[in-house]
């Protein structure tokens, strides 16, 4: 017995001691709060309301409320979406159900944003309440239907069946008994399911409603009977005294004035015992008006004085309790807040740091792109410069061999036939055809041309031609542009720009002074009106333009000079 009481006497110490902690904790400012997890504000804020502290407890989840943060985990955007939940809660029990709405509609949107399913029911569960205070039933009935699908749609069943209740009871309240048959047919097949006796309560305390729009007032009264009935086996103390004044008040259509006082009187009788002012209240108005009517006016003064006097206390209380609730939910706010912004400022300064990363690692990527890439243009440059070399060297032993043999191989070309007298190429020569030229004729231009070109610099003229070349072999165009055709394999253009390109090489490798020259004047040297014109050819001819050509020539002198 001794042990046992040790034991009692030590767990008493034990809750003792945690009740102080939490004391202590409850005054703790909201900048320690803030250095709190989610998940430990949460808890904390829980506790409180466990042991009936809510305002310790509203301070957690304000400061939970206001640090949501875009860049939480959904576990901690889960805790400040039931932050909003309890905040609402609690401004609702204040009746400042403006700033529940609030609140509610912050915690919505949180939950739909971030796909909290089984918390969406329940915000529009009590959205769609306080919509119904604000007088908008038509929002409010929407709001619930949204709260039943998505209840449903996630199998959350325990709200589906609330929202059920709130829906139908509404509805029945506003003459919507044809709208609220719907619902009130799906609570009835509930019932086959819940069987607990709050949901049966309320399924029967429904069912008198609806008997009652209906005008069934004996059938209501029944059902009326059936929820006081659960309400008094459960020691379900509001719902006792709301199935009482509801059951007076069928019995007042019935005009049956004895029920009525009955229910009404007992009713008194248990609002005093249980201390429920509230429905006291109510029911002493009853009582005094049920006198009046009855012409007993001293019982109903004295009801009416009961009334009055429990209304100016109950008065008095909410003043006070409003008094204090205003200064605790003016702090409330005001942290609120304040938390709020700073989360905010925080974001915004959290964002600006990623934003000066990005951009940090933006710049470097794009210098290292610059650099790779610059690298690259100097290896594909340095393996172009050896290709240009390379070309060069050939394009010089391919020059070279052109100033020594070419001569040689043309006037071969030339002697392909026994050379006969001179022949003029006229009008007397005898041909078969226009396009077919005599071998002899044919021989003769070719030499002719040859030495033009060999041994003359006519091809240099900017003005030199077809038909130039046709006067100084005494033949015309179409003779030329035919044997230029069959001896040289091009046309007339293509071989002037052969022999031009090779003159400039010439001038190039044997003139240094051509290498300090523009490209424009060495263009006009051999022919050319266009600079543009004698690069392209250049380029065609050589693998390589003029500049680079020059800048190798240059190289090969200074590396020829140094040994």
């Amino acid at each position: 017995m001794k042990a046992l009481k040790e034991k009692r006497f030590s767990c008493y110490l034990f809750l003792i001691s945690i009740i102080f902690c939490l004391e202590v904790n409850a005054e703790i400012s909201y900048p320690d709060l803030m250095k709190l997890s989610p998940q430990e504000l949460s808890e904390r804020g829980e506790l409180f309301l466990q042991i009936a502290m809510p305002d310790s407890a509203m301070k957690y989840f304000t400061v939970l409320a206001g640090s949501y943060s875009e860049k939480m985990s959904k576990q901690d955007k889960t805790y400040c979406a039931l932050a909003y939940k309890e905040l609402g809660n609690s401004y609702n029990n204040q009746e400042d159900y403006a700033t529940a709405y609030n609140f509610w509609m912050e915690g919505l949107q949180i939950a739909e944003k971030e796909n909290l399913q089984d918390l969406i029911p329940v915000f529009y569960n009590n959205i769609g309440n306080i919509l119904y205070i604000f007088n908008e039933p038509e929002l409010g009935v929407q709001c619930y239907k949204k709260g039943i699908e998505k209840a449903k749609d996630i199998g959350n069943w325990e709200d589906y069946r609330k929202i059920l209740i709130n829906i139908t009871m509404q509805l029945v309240n506003n003459d919507q008994l044809d709208k609220a048959q719907k619902y009130y047919m799906l609570l009835r097949k509930e019932a086959e399911v819940d069987t607990t006796a709050s949901f049966r309560h309320y399924i029967a305390f429904i069912s008198a409603q609806v008997h009652e729009k209906e005008g069934k007032y004996d059938q209501a009264i029944a059902d009326c009977q059936t929820a006081l009935d659960i309400a008094i086996k459960r020691n379900l103390i509001g719902n006792i005294s709301s199935a009482y004044s509801y059951i007076a008040n069928l019995y007042i259509k019935k005009n049956n004035v004895d029920s009525v006082l009955n229910y009404l009187t007992r009713n008194e009788e248990f609002t005093r015992k249980n201390h429920l002012s509230y429905h006291q209240k109510n029911n002493l108005l009853n009582l005094s008006e049920f006198y009046k009517q009855r012409g007993n006016l001293k019982r109903s003064m004295e009801y009416k004085q009961a009334y009055w006097e429990l209304s100016d206390s109950l008065f008095n209380q909410k003043k006070a309790t409003q008094v204090k609730n205003s200064l605790f939910s003016y702090e409330i706010k005001k942290n609120y807040q304040e938390i709020a912004q700073l989360t905010h400022k925080n974001e915004l300064a959290d964002k600006e740091i990623r934003y000066q990363r990005s951009r940090g690692w933006l710049y470097f990527s794009g210098m290292l792109i610059a650099i790779s890439f610059l690298l690259y243009v100097y290896h594909q440059k340095k393996k172009l410069m050896q290709t240009y070399r390379k070309l060069f060297e050939q394009n010089k032993e391919l020059s070279l061999y052109k100033e020594n043999f070419l001569s040689q191989e043309e006037k071969g070309k030339g002697q392909s036939l026994p050379a006969k007298e001179s022949v003029s190429v006229g009008e007397d020569c005898p041909f078969p055809s226009r396009n077919v030229i005599p071998e002899q004729v044919k021989d003769e231009l070719s030499k002719k041309i040859s030495s033009i070109l060999h041994e003359t610099k006519a091809f240099c003229q900017t003005d030199f031609n077809l038909d130039k070349l046709a006067n100084l072999t005494n033949s015309n165009t179409s003779y030329i542009s035919q044997v230029i055709n069959e001896v040289y394999d091009c046309n007339f253009r293509t071989l002037l720009s052969k022999y031009r390109i090779q003159e400039a090489e010439h001038l190039l490798r044997n003139a240094e002074i051509y290498t300090n020259q523009t490209i424009q004047s060495i263009a006009e040297s051999v022919g050319y009106k266009s600079s543009w014109s004698f690069t392209q050819h250049f380029k065609e001819i050589t693998g390589m333009t003029p500049s680079i050509y020059i800048r190798l020539l240059k190289e090969e002198r200074n590396n020829r000079q140094k040994h």
